[in-house]
């Protein structure tokens, strides 16, 4: 009796962890750019002064701190989920330079009434999550409750390319100034309450296993989650082999003029 439900605990652990990745369908992206980088308007409303002039920004920004902001407007995410789509958008694209991950998609799916500030590893430090939330709230939402979407998205796009610009100690040679936050200070850390959880989380499996099983079940999850997963992390979600067998893989990158960057999930999310 003890064996089986041995057993069975085993298999629900597993279960929890292998599920969310075997049920995950990969949403039908835009194909990789293949001449314009920074704006990408397939649901037509920026107009075309607006998309150059983002554009200039794009490409300064870039030259003087390699960095790639991009605005990407969607009809619809049709049934996927948001964070899903943009993160899978940009690691597919690859926005930003591969040894410095520093690229930020500014995503807009018009039919759902959501947005999405999705940022690159190397850039979560000066954009995390709490500053791409203020930029939503101050610079883009307003904006698009009033249906302006052109104008929320150049807002947000410059607020996210004057923090990027700032921390770099360039400057921009813009025709109007960049909505910069209107406070300086930050409180950025790592959730309060996400930490509490996980180690509520933990503590709680070390507790069962011990006073059950006596240490063993974490033991074998450790040793599977060790040893039968090698590689994991480059073939498993949203890695590179995702797309290994299409257009997307190797060459794609530079081909759209992008560098092979990659985003964790970090970012803010938004609805109007």
């Amino acid at each position: 009796m003890k064996k089986f439900k041995y057993a069975v605990s085993i298999l629900f652990v597993l279960a929890l962890i292998l599920f969310p990745t075997l049920v995950l369908a990969k949403p039908n992206l835009p194909p990789v750019p293949t001449n314009e980088k920074y704006v990408h308007d397939f649901a037509n409303i920026i107009d075309p002064q607006t998309e150059e002039e983002l554009r200039r920004i794009g490409l300064e920004l870039e030259r003087k701190t390699t960095a790639q902001v991009v605005a990407v407007t969607i009809h619809s995410l049709e049934g996927n989920n948001l964070e899903e789509y943009a993160n899978e958008l940009f690691r597919t694209w690859g926005i930003g330079q591969k040894d410095k991950n520093n690229g930020v998609l500014l995503l807009v799916a018009l039919e759902d009434r959501a947005m999405r500030i999705e940022v690159g590893y190397g850039l979560e430090g000066i954009l995390p999550d709490g500053k791409t939330g203020r930029i939503r709230d101050e610079f883009i939402i307003p904006y698009f409750q009033q249906g302006q979407y052109a104008e929320g998205i150049k807002q947000g796009y410059l607020a996210l390319a004057g923090e990027t610009a700032k921390e770099y100690g360039v400057e921009l040679s813009l025709d109007e100034p960049i909505p910069y936050l209107n406070y300086p200070g930050e409180s950025e850390g790592i959730p309060v309450l996400g930490i509490i959880v996980f180690l509520a989380i933990i503590s709680s499996l070390f507790y069962v296993d011990y006073r059950f099983w006596h240490g063993s079940l974490l033991t074998t999850i450790f040793y599977i989650l060790g040893g039968g997963r090698n590689g994991g992390r480059g073939g498993g979600g949203y890695g590179g082999g995702g797309f290994g067998g299409g257009g997307f893989g190797g060459g794609g990158f530079g081909g759209g003029g992008y560098g092979g960057g990659s985003s964790g999930g970090g970012g803010s999310s938004g609805r109007w």
